[in-house]
């Protein structure tokens, strides 16, 4: 049985999974007294609930056979950050709301975790530090709330649980402004767990959906039952801020979340996610689920629920306004090919075939443009216990189709782990384009590119021709 770390690795010695890190699910003291965390090193994606047991088989013999392999790097067009492990940080969560990319870095200082947010204006190239807190960005996760044009993000802090070997976090709620530049804790009457993660041990609070007016969070956090236990448990629920009240959406107990965090997925109203079968003991069993909910009113309510496949379409779910289900499955070809399912007429449509895998597809942005993005995938395809699937090497290019006009592009130009490509939110017009990339093992950073000047796309967010 490989490890949850094992898994890691696998996936990231040379290419970028996620845009986050998955900490370490619990940590253990160092001693009676202290109060002291190890600095968790961004490095995967959120799969600490997922199976440790995987197969592996080839990827075909076409595989490597693929016309698109030129590299045309360095890129003229695309604009860098500069990455905050130059600095011995590391990338603690992204957003971009025109004009600004917003981010968090985080430090381990006198023996405690220190973030800073910061702001680069793409118009000015200026950066300017919004706030910062003694805390770890819990989840590592910025959340964009579009009709207040506010950011919101989990703070934590560890604390100890009496007759317990683990620490779990305290857990608190900021916003940032934007328009001025400023941030503000809002005080919680009330705390953010599941009653899960209230009694046992835990290291992270996700913040996915947020709705300041009814006071209603969408949130997943992780924990375990027994010390000596390896069944990490994570629920999604919804919780309100100002009832404390709480709505169980998936209990880890009962089914395994598998929440993936696309920058682009903000939508106010749905929210995706697979599940898979667990028994009495903590291990994967079918069935494997696509399950979609409606969390925009006072109860969530599922919408969609397929039971697809075991160990047939690729980790990793994205959900549209649209009700249009974006991933990846294998195919006849021995590679993984994207797909889009209608969830209300059941209709799948396929990418159009491409000689290497696609994986991660989703939309690039919800309104201003139809284009579709996906990361290049290369190697032998990884079989997971929990149903999902992985290709070895995840991003080494981004790719957009348009279904609109049939067109593909390439449009990084350097053999990196690239990742979650999104357009601004709210800029004027679809011009630029934000993605991660991993320049090296232990430097997740990011990047930015002007895609009307580069000839991408054209003012109404469609892809042009290649020049």
């Amino acid at each position: 049985m490989h490890s949850t770390v094992e898994k890691l690795i696998l996936g990231w010695l040379v290419v970028v999974a996620t845009a986050w890190a998955c900490d370490s699910p619990l940590v253990h003291r160092t001693d009676g007294g202290s109060d002291i965390l190890t600095p968790d090193v961004p490095d995967a994606a959120d799969v600490s609930d997922r199976s440790d047991d995987m197969d592996v088989i080839d990827a075909g013999a076409d595989a490597d056979a693929d016309a698109d392999t030129e590299w045309w790097g360095p890129d003229p067009d695309e604009r860098r950050i500069p990455c905050p492990g130059a600095g011995g940080g590391w990338l603690g969560g992204m957003t971009a709301v025109y004009p600004y990319i917003i981010w968090a870095e985080g430090y381990w200082v006198d023996n405690g975790h220190t973030s800073r947010i910061l702001a680069l204006n793409v118009e000015t190239n200026t950066v300017v530090q919004w706030g910062e807190i003694r805390k770890r960005v819990s989840g590592q996760k910025l959340v964009y709330h579009e009709p207040s044009q506010s950011v919101y993000f989990l703070g934590d802090e560890s604390e100890e649980i009496p007759d317990w070997p683990f620490y779990r976090t305290i857990v608190f709620l900021y916003k940032l402004i934007p328009a001025s530049q400023s941030m503000e804790e809002i005080q919680l009457e009330h705390d953010l767990y599941s009653p899960g993660c209230a009694a046992y041990g835990k290291s992270k609070t996700t913040l996915h959906r947020i709705d300041p007016i009814s006071g209603w969070l969408l949130l997943s956090c992780q924990y375990i039952l027994e010390s000596n236990s390896s069944w990490i448990i994570k629920d999604v629920y919804r919780k309100n801020i100002f009832s404390g009240e709480v709505q169980p959406l998936v209990e880890g107990f009962r089914e395994t979340p598998i929440v993936y965090s696309f920058l682009a997925d903000v939508s106010l109203q749905h929210f995706t996610l697979n599940i898979n079968g667990v028994d009495e003991r903590g291990q994967n069993e079918p069935p494997y689920v696509f399950s979609s909910w409606d969390v925009s009113g006072e109860v969530a309510e599922e919408t969609f629920r397929l039971e697809v496949p075991y160990q047939q379409m690729a980790f990793g779910l994205y959900g549209s306004e649209e009700s249009l289900l974006y991933y990846s499955e294998l195919g006849s070809s021995g590679r993984l090919e994207g797909r889009i399912m209608d969830q209300v007429t059941g209709l799948v449509t396929p990418f159009p075939a491409f000689s290497r895998h696609v994986y991660l597809p989703a939309r690039l942005h919800e309104s201003q443009s139809p284009v579709v993005s996906w990361m290049r995938a290369e190697g032998d395809i990884n079989y997971w216990s929990d149903g999902s699937l992985t290709p070895a090497n995840y991003s080494v290019g981004i790719y957009l189709w348009d279904p609109d006009n049939g067109r593909i592009r390439k449009v990084t130009g350097e053999p990196y782990a690239y990742g979650f490509p999104m357009l601004m939110h709210d800029q004027p017009e679809p011009r630029y384009m934000v993605y991660l990339m991993r320049i090296s093992q232990n430097d997740l950073c990011i990047a930015y590119k002007d895609m009307i000047a580069a000839g991408i796309l054209d003012e109404t967010g469609h892809l042009l021709p290649e020049p």
